[in-house]
């Protein structure tokens, strides 16, 4: 019988996982397939709206953020659905969550530099302008 009690356990994340039903297959499949998806919509957002080069840059960082763990997450997936026996484990899922949230946290800090090099470039622009060419 599964108790949320068993997460806390070593052979939780350790051991063989057993079978996985369709709609967990699939909620993870569509969990992944809105990671890609979410790529092209950011890239699509980029050309449409056309942001300012610093924002744009962030922007396409997430956007490959999104893009590649989608890919890794279609990659766990194959694995768990063909019983592969290292790949195939739940802790697969929290090195999975654990990358994507330190590459995640490194774009909030990138996310956060945007006004101060707004502000840099202005300053850079507005010496430039004094310099011969």
């Amino acid at each position: 019988m599964y108790s949320i009690s068993n997460i806390l356990t070593y052979s939780y994340w350790f051991t063989n996982v057993p079978e996985m039903g369709a709609p967990a297959l699939w909620g993870q499949a569509v969990f992944y397939a809105l990671l890609v998806i979410g790529n092209f919509a950011i890239e699509y957002w980029i050309l449409m709206k056309k942001p300012d080069r610093f924002l744009a840059r962030v922007l396409r960082k997430v956007k490959t953020l999104a893009l590649t763990m989608g890919i890794i997450g279609f990659v766990f997936l194959f694995f768990r659905y063909e019983y592969i026996p290292l790949f195939s484990r739940r802790f697969m899922y929290i090195v999975w969550i654990l990358m994507t949230g330190a590459w995640a946290g490194f774009l909030v800090l990138e996310f956060r530099k945007i006004p101060q090099r707004r502000k840099d470039a202005e300053e850079v622009d507005r010496i430039k302008r004094y310099l011969p060419h």
